[in-house]
């Protein structure tokens, strides 16, 4: 996990920063680079199991079951 996460921060679709709350937890925050891989892939209609599963972990875009 924590590979593809680097790997998608070197893409420029997340970043990491330090909770504020618990020094010991990283959040992962979604760049717009990585909304607008979300919203292409949500345009394609792929995986939309998994991007229907994100909402309320990221702001996804309108997914149409």
């Amino acid at each position: 996990m924590v590979a593809l996460v680097t790997y998608c921060e070197a893409l420029g679709f997340v970043r990491r920063a330090p909770s504020p709350d618990d020094r010991r937890q990283v959040r992962m925050h979604l760049e717009a680079r990585g909304e607008q891989v979300l919203e292409r892939l949500a345009a394609l209609q792929l995986h939309r199991a998994e991007l229907k599963s994100l909402e309320g972990a990221f702001r996804v875009p309108q997914i149409d079951l």
